[in-house]
């Protein structure tokens, strides 16, 4: 009997041995076709805790390195607050040290969002969300600013759309295609936010009439950290992976596409897909 489960004793020796550092697979030589199977399992975890480690040590250093330039920047607004030679001056100074502390808290937000759109971690029930009143909400949050900008900011909806989801999750899908929009559309143009249902699915649309992205740069804007080349806005190249992400995590997609083919700019369509909630 000692002879026989030689084998086993040895597979859980090896897995024994094991630190959190090293995720190589383990050996299947020797091992008995019995065992093969459990040993194949452990090797594909192994994987996959390897692909999610690599990620997570990827996530780290990017918002590390996005941080850097923000709270740099942050620092020397606030030594040219301390160095206006007149009230003028150091009125100037704070209003834009007001704007970087608003942009470096946008990015904190931001990169707080993807990390809990992390696989593996926990996420709040799913519940039944009128998406229209969303819309609605987020819409009432950029209005000062779409005022401001000269961007007429207008949504089109039915009075209640259900959908099966997270409502603090949607809700920052539908700010970050906002925020996108606004950030990119001219002055005395339009951002129009659009829900319908179509083909059983909730179709939720932003537009706007900004210079809209090359097909061929279209996948790229949408990985973390990732943004149109020649871009000069700020921004973090985070809006569109987080949308993403979210819609994917509620069984839907996301497509983007020109808002006004053939003229120019052409614009940019983001058009989020999900699946219509019970009861709607």
């Amino acid at each position: 009997l000692k002879r026989g489960l030689a084998p086993l004793e040895a597979t859980s020796a090896r897995v024994h041995e094991r630190d959190a550092a090293r995720l190589d697979p383990l050996p299947k030589d020797g091992v008995p076709a019995e065992l093969l199977p459990l040993v194949e399992q452990i090797n594909a975890l192994l994987a996959r805790l390897a692909l999610a480690l690599e990620a997570q040590s990827r996530f780290v250093a990017d918002a590390a390195h996005e941080l850097r330039s923000p709270v740099a920047a942050l620092a020397l607004q606030v030594q040219l607050v301390e160095r206006a030679p007149t009230d003028a001056a150091r009125a100037t100074a704070l209003a834009e040290l007001k704007l970087g502390i608003a942009r470096t808290g946008r990015l904190v937000q931001q990169l707080l969002d993807l990390a809990r759109l992390e696989p593996g971690v926990p996420s709040e029930p799913s519940e039944a969300v009128d998406l229209a009143a969303v819309v609605r909400e987020v819409i009432g949050s950029f209005a000062v600013r779409a005022d401001s900008q000269g961007v007429d900011l207008g949504a089109e909806a039915p009075p209640a759309m259900l959908v099966t989801g997270r409502a603090s999750e949607l809700r920052s899908l539908v700010a970050n295609l906002v925020d996108n929009a606004l950030r990119y559309a001219p002055s005395q143009s339009a951002v129009t936010v659009s829900l319908r249902q179509a083909n059983g699915a909730v179709e939720l649309a932003v537009e706007d009439a900004g210079p809209g992205i090359p097909a061929q740069q279209r996948q790229r804007v949408l990985e973390r950290f990732q943004r149109v080349a020649g871009d000069s806005t700020s921004g973090s190249g985070l809006g569109l992976p987080i949308a993403k992400a979210i819609a994917e995590r509620h069984r839907g997609n996301l497509v983007l596409s020109d808002a006004r083919p053939g003229q120019e700019p052409p614009g940019l369509a983001v058009e989020v897909r999900l699946p219509l909630g019970e009861g709607a």
